[in-house]
C-alpha cells in the first residue's frame, strides 16, 4: 500500500494531474509491482500476483496497460509521455 501511495505522492509532486484514473491508478500499481518485485520475498512474490490478476478495470486493467506500454517503451518515456500527453503511449 505504501509504494502504490507515495506514487500517488510523486505524481502529485511533479504536478501531473488530471490522468485517467486508469492511468493513474495504473501508474500506482506498477509502483507497488516493482517495490515487491524488488523486495525478492516469498510475500513480494504474492502480491505481486495479486497485482497481475487483479480484474479490476481501473487498478488491474491500468496496470497491465501502463506494463504493457513500459515493455514497448522504456519506463521514463512512458513517464515524459503521460506528463505530455495525459495518455499511455501506443
Amino acid at each position: 500500500v505504501f509504494a502504490h501511495e507515495l506514487g500517488h505522492a510523486w505524481l502529485f509532486l511533479e504536478r501531473i494531474d488530471g490522468l485517467a484514473p486508469p492511468i493513474e491508478e495504473g501508474f500506482c500499481q506498477v509502483m507497488a509491482y516493482l517495490f515487491h518485485r524488488d523486495s525478492g520475498s516469498q510475500e513480494g512474490r504474492v502480491y505481486m500476483r495479486m497485482i497481475e490478476e487483479d480484474q479490476n478495470r481501473v487498478y488491474g486493467e491500468g496496470f497491465r496497460n501502463l506494463r504493457e506500454a513500459v515493455g514497448h517503451h522504456s519506463f521514463v518515456y512512458v513517464l515524459d509521455y503521460i506528463r505530455q500527453n495525459k495518455a499511455l503511449p501506443v
